[in-house]
């Protein structure tokens, strides 16, 4: 009726079947630590792209900066040079008193210079304008 395996037989199956197992836990042992690397490659990756990005961020930050300053010293000569000429033509001289002296340092005291708020002429050391009382 039923045939009895030899024991070199079973021994063999049972061999089989454990190198079988021991094949498919390497495996999985192995796939397991590529997706761990694969893991920390991209966290890796992201925190430099965020670095990047944040050095990026600051830096156009600082040109921006850069950029207002600069514009809003171009605004300021612009400004003084219409106080000026407005001073100029008021008074009937030629050309209005220089704001500043030689190589942008400040005129001398008694040198005349512009209210921000209404354009009058001020002597240099004032505290107040004279025209409109702002605090200079």
């Amino acid at each position: 009726m039923f045939m009895r395996r030899t024991p070199l037989l079973d021994t063999a199956l049972v061999v089989g079947v454990a190198r079988g197992t021991a094949r498919r836990q390497y495996q999985q042992q192995a796939t397991q630590q590529q997706a761990q690397q694969n893991a920390q490659q991209l966290q890796q990756s992201e925190q430099a792209r965020a670095q990047e990005e944040a050095r990026y961020k600051e830096e156009k930050a600082a040109w921006e900066k850069e950029k207002a300053e600069a514009k809003e010293r171009e605004e300021r000569r612009l400004w003084e040079e219409e106080m000026e000429r407005k001073y100029a033509e008021r008074t009937g001289h030629g050309q209005g008193p220089p704001a500043y002296g030689e190589e942008g340092h400040a005129a001398a005291p008694g040198a005349k210079k512009f209210c921000v708020e209404c354009g009058h002429a001020y002597t240099i050391g004032n505290k107040f304008c004279p025209e409109c009382g702002i605090k200079l």
